[in-house]
């Protein structure tokens, strides 16, 4: 049976892992974060496709997954959406390769 500590160790060990391997194969220590902010935006992206803030989102991911070894996504920027901030939420994190 797993305690608390272990618990910890096993999850810290597997992220600490994943974060030196992406780390050493981007040469890069540079966490992206994805907090939406309408205001911030560009019109022309908002005005394009039917999830233009999902868009923007994997826009960003697609010309940095290469250079990076996280993402960082603000849960408060997406709950102000409510239950479409989290289906947006779910829907970037679905598309940040795995690798990271």
């Amino acid at each position: 049976m797993f305690n608390n500590k272990m618990m910890f160790t096993i999850f810290y060990m597997n992220f600490h892992e994943k974060l030196r391997g992406i780390s050493q194969k981007n040469n890069s220590i540079i966490c992206v974060g994805l907090d939406i902010d309408k205001e911030k935006i560009p019109a022309h992206i908002l005005k394009g496709g039917s999830f233009p803030l999902l868009e923007f989102n994997k826009k960003i991911i697609d010309v940095t997954c290469d250079l990076v070894c996280a993402y960082k996504l603000n849960l408060a920027f997406y709950e102000q959406y409510g239950i479409d901030g989290m289906h947006l939420l779910k829907d970037t994190l679905d598309y940040i390769p795995k690798i990271l």
